[in-house]
């Protein structure tokens, strides 16, 4: 190697090794607003400090600021981050439960929340990762759900595995439309959904979950994220959701 390809390579080890140095600290004053953050809302949802009909919010702001610390923590410790998130199995309808205002408030209409046989069994999937699967899922339901429709989510429990759904009484899609969607070759035109689809369709996979969709144009759409009960939990039966054009993405 020249002196000049040195010289050029030593530039880049020191510019790599700022942008590191730069990358933690800006973490870390991230990581302190978001702590702030934290502190405010839970201050503000003290009693008699808001309103009773805004405490919800306050309760929202903590579970944005929380989700927040995880994803910046896991753009800088990728694989211990995930490893610590995976260290418990997330009960489906507690992530539900925790998020439902917010839910309610992305969608701008009451939630439909059902829990079936076998819901409250934990499934190995980080709560974060079933906490943006809702949230985007919701969203696009609602969007493709004209006036005040109902959306509705439903967790049961089908032999060996948990089954979360999203379902809506929309606009529904073609089969071309959902095979695009599942293939991540295209978008639905109801709202743009597939951009949300494709974070919920790689969270599903990466979990080791499967993916479902159930279609009908001017009838609505169901989309189901499963995965197997968490070792040490027996299977329990129930019954499966929808009907109507089927599409799997395993």
């Amino acid at each position: 190697m020249g002196l000049v390809e040195q010289r050029s390579k030593a530039a880049k080890d020191v510019a790599y090794a700022s942008g590191v140095a730069e990358s933690a600290g800006l973490v870390h004053d991230v990581g302190n607003l978001l702590g702030a953050l934290r502190l405010y809302s839970d201050l503000l949802a003290l009693p008699g400090v808001l309103r009773e009909e805004y405490r919800a919010y306050a309760a929202d702001l903590r579970l944005l600021s929380e989700r927040s610390r995880v994803m910046v923590g896991r753009l800088v410790l990728h694989t211990e981050a995930e490893q610590s998130l995976w260290a418990e199995g997330t009960v489906l309808p507690d992530a539900v439960e925790r998020c439902r205002g917010l839910l309610s408030r992305i969608a701008r209409r009451d939630i439909e929340v059902s829990y079936g046989s076998g819901a409250f069994r934990p499934v190995n999937v980080p709560v974060e990762s079933v906490e943006r699967i809702l949230t985007n899922l919701v969203k696009n339901a609602a969007e493709a759900t004209p006036g005040v429709g109902s959306v509705a989510v439903i967790v049961e429990g089908t032999g060996q595995r948990v089954v979360l759904t999203v379902r809506d009484r929309g606009c529904g899609m073609t089969p071309g439309t959902v095979r695009a969607l599942t293939e991540g070759t295209g978008i639905a035109p109801a709202g743009g959904r597939g951009l949300g689809f494709r974070v919920v369709r790689e969270l599903v996979a990466i979990s080791g979950g499967c993916l479902n969709i159930e279609s009908e144009l001017n009838v609505g759409t169901s989309i189901s994220a499963e995965w197997y009960v968490a070792e040490g939990f027996d299977g329990q039966a129930a019954t499966t959701i929808g009907k109507g054009m089927r599409k799997k993405a395993c």
